[in-house]
């Protein structure tokens, strides 16, 4: 399969809900914009993700579910307990969501990991692990003492979690005060072992505490056609808004399906919330209902999970935390002004060029760099304009199509694909001269 513009892609999810998230793949299904996604789809030819990568989920909690197993979460940690309001506040060790309209941690679960199982939806990283962290209580009332909102966050870096979500803030424009500054120290920690991403906040204007800090990424929102949202803050703390990703309206008139709670809990039916449209998906374990910033934030650390994943596979790329929140940053699809702009940061999440950055000269995306890339690479070079027809397996002089892009065969970032590339890639496999430079991480995507 390719997409308009060309760029192949083998890999589609069988999930029956899948072609309803337009977010992730966008054919003007819900009459949006062809390609006013995310292009996960062409992202999961690199992989859906390493079970070895864990999402610390920031919210009202994660359960069981069809497309969330119980060995796919690790232990996490409920902060908030049944009620804010006990005295004393009694957190325990289950981090389980509440009955009612609290399921806001399934559905930022769902997005940022969801299964791909043959029902249900898809979830962005859906071999990686989930580590869900509860600071709002069973009626969806979150913390008020900050310390304990800085536990939970350092709870995530303590516990071996590589990427962290928080689709919450505080209603705020400055970065806090002194009254924060456990929350601000936290986040500096955990900042130290993981990439953080924050929901930019809705309505307000600004981007609110703490996505405003500089430590973390934060994430505003757009629609289905490249708009920005309403509600998505447009103006910063400095450059505070980083990127935007595809969402739907808020206050579950949104449009994008993820996971719900199980059973006649949650999002689904409607009538347990007080707001939003009394229609839903005839599936009470999911909801078509989400949005806001809050939908648009797991999708991003979802991608930096594939990210990583890549890494841990990888023997060569050896990311660092700077790396990652770099690497969403600049492989965003730059829209509105050219560059930074208040409005949409650097731009629109695109998982595909965001792996395609740190994967060059990886022409077969499987995370290694060997005697097959070079093979294909040659193939290339030498012979670009004949059709290929075949395979490695019988015909190697007619497997050099390196997709899903072009980009994976400049492993020298010059814009340019030839013979230099090849000698790139060959100096760096058998390391001769010694000391020869892996092919660096490189925002160049268009090619003749």
């Amino acid at each position: 399969m390719s997409t308009s513009s060309g760029v192949q892609y083998k890999y589609v999810p069988v999930d029956p809900l899948f072609w309803n998230q337009w977010n992730f793949h966008n054919t003007g299904q819900k009459g949006g914009a062809n390609d006013a996604d995310i292009d996960a789809v062409e992202a999961w030819d690199f992989g859906l993700g390493d079970t070895r990568v864990v999402i610390a989920v920031v919210d009202m909690g994660v359960e069981n579910h069809g497309d969330m197993m119980y060995y796919r979460l690790v232990n996490g940690y409920d902060y908030a307990g049944f009620s804010i309001l006990s005295n004393p506040l009694v957190p325990d060790g289950d981090p389980s969501p509440g009955d009612g309209c609290v399921a806001h941690g399934m559905a930022c679960a769902g997005l940022a990991a969801g299964a791909h199982d043959y029902f249900g939806i898809a979830g962005l990283c859906s071999e990686c692990k989930v580590m869900p962290i509860k600071i709002f209580d069973d009626f969806g009332r979150g913390l008020s003492d900050n310390k304990q909102i800085a536990t939970a966050i350092a709870h995530a870096g303590l516990y071996g979690a590589s990427i962290m979500t928080n689709s919450w803030a505080f209603n705020r424009c400055d970065t806090g005060t002194f009254a924060h500054k456990d929350i601000r120290f936290a986040i500096r920690y955990a900042n130290n072992v993981m990439p953080i991403f924050f929901a930019a906040g809705n309505g307000l204007g600004c981007v609110k505490f703490p996505a405003n800090m500089k430590e973390v990424i934060a994430v505003g929102a757009t629609d289905s056609i490249n708009g920005r949202w309403w509600y998505s803050p447009t103006t910063s703390s400095g450059d505070s808004m980083d990127i935007v990703a595809p969402s739907g309206d808020v206050n579950l008139y949104g449009d994008i399906w993820t996971m719900d709670i199980n059973g006649n809990r949650g999002y689904n039916p409607p009538e347990n919330c007080d707001y939003g449209p009394l229609s839903d998906y005839v599936d009470q374990n999911y909801t078509r209902r989400f949005g806001g910033t809050s939908a648009a934030c797991p999708q991003a650390a979802g991608t930096a999970a594939l990210l990583k994943s890549y890494d841990v596979k990888s023997t060569w790329r050896n990311l660092t935390v700077t790396d990652i929140k770099e690497v969403i940053k600049h492989s965003s699809d730059d829209l509105g002004t050219p560059g930074w702009d208040s409005n949409f940061g650097w731009g629109r999440l695109n998982a595909m060029k965001a792996l395609v950055a740190i994967s060059r000269g990886d022409i077969d995306k499987n995370g290694l760099i060997t005697l097959v890339d070079i093979i294909w690479l040659v193939n290339y070079v030498f012979d670009k304009d004949r059709i290929a027809t075949g395979c490695l397996g019988s015909d190697p002089g007619n497997c050099w199509t390196p997709t899903p892009h072009k980009g994976l065969a400049d492993t020298n970032c010059d814009g340019i694909i030839s013979l230099v590339d090849v000698t790139y890639l060959v100096n760096f496999y058998y390391n001769n001269p010694p000391g020869s430079p892996a092919p660096p991480i490189c925002y160049h995507y268009n090619y003749p």
